[in-house]
Parts: C-alpha cells; structure tokens; sequence
C-alpha cells in the first residue's frame, strides 16, 4: 500500500542530488584544498606520526560523501549518520 505522497518525496529528493558526474567535477575542483589542508597541518600530523598517503585518502572519502551529501535545490548539507 503506498502512502499518499510518497513517489513525489522520493522524486523531489531525486532530483536534488548531483549526477555522479557533476559529483566527480566537482570534487575534482575541489581536491585542492586536502593539500592545503595537510599542508597547514604538516608539524602536527608528522608529529603524530600520520601517514599522508592514508590521510590524503580519507580526506578524500570524507570531501565525495560531503559533495554527496550536499543538497542542491536547499544549499543546506543533510546529516550524515555513521
């Protein structure tokens, strides 16, 4: 049994999400900033004894679930549960 409004919420939520290719263009733009970011913090990283090659990638990770996340019609990012 459908519940009245259903296929529209599930429509308009559709059509406020990125294309993976928009999602792909954007992050690409945007990759910069995990080098300025790893470079701002480089004393404290290496004095934690961070690896940069893993941190460049969960950087990475975490900046394609925020452009994932992020809803274009609203400007407004939805909570990402863990």
């Amino acid at each position: 049994m459908l519940l009245l409004g259903t296929t529209s919420r599930k429509e308009s939520i559709m059509k406020d999400k990125y294309s993976v290719a928009e999602r792909n263009r954007i992050v690409e733009e945007q990759i910069c900033c995990i080098d300025k970011v790893l470079y701002r913090y480089r004393n404290l990283l290496q004095a934690a004894r961070l690896e940069h090659d893993d941190l460049y990638q969960d950087l990475a990770i975490r900046l394609i679930l925020a452009v994932d996340s992020y809803e274009a019609s609203g400007r407004w990012f939805v909570e990402m549960k863990e």
